[in-house]
């Protein structure tokens, strides 16, 4: 009768113990329409002027991603500024995985890129925004990160 007594106590801890792994898992699933919220991003006063669109081919490109099954939208300044929005919806997490590790190498090579060009947009680049979420990887650089990480983390929940 103790080793019963014994069992229905570990068991309940065991369950007040796991409650809470258990709903962690099920996080909710994001959906992003990727062209509003750059858009919405873009129009705010955190980059610098002559902020255009850049034709998702380019920013393939310039990302080094080979898949065509993506959508991107992204957004630069002229003028030599390193400023840059870019959202990318991978389709699946897999393909998130392997594209936010290539947008890293993106910064990396443009921190590389400035160091000798435009050294005062560098600091820009050192804290540029890379963020994965579920199949999104979204990408910022701006002078004002830390409102632009704010905006960005806003269409996040």
């Amino acid at each position: 009768m103790n080793k019963f007594r014994v069992s229905k106590v570990t068991s309940f801890f065991l369950l007040i113990l796991l409650i809470p792994l258990m709903s962690g898992c099920s996080q909710k699933e994001i959906d992003l329409d990727i062209g509003q919220v750059a858009l919405e991003i873009s129009e705010s006063d955190l980059f610098g002027e002559d902020f255009f669109v850049v034709e998702s081919n380019i920013i393939a490109q310039k990302y080094g991603i080979e898949s065509d099954d993506i959508d991107i939208v992204g957004y630069a300044s002229s003028g030599g500024l390193a400023d840059e929005l870019t959202l990318i919806d991978a389709k699946n997490d897999e393909s998130a995985k392997d594209i936010y590790e290539l947008a890293k190498e993106h910064i990396s090579d443009n921190i590389e890129g400035y160091q000798s060009y435009k050294p005062d947009e560098v600091y820009k680049l050192e804290h540029a925004i890379v963020l994965r979420e579920g199949k999104y990887v979204i990408v910022g650089v701006s002078s004002s990160y830390d409102d632009l990480e704010t905006s960005i983390k806003s269409y996040l929940k």
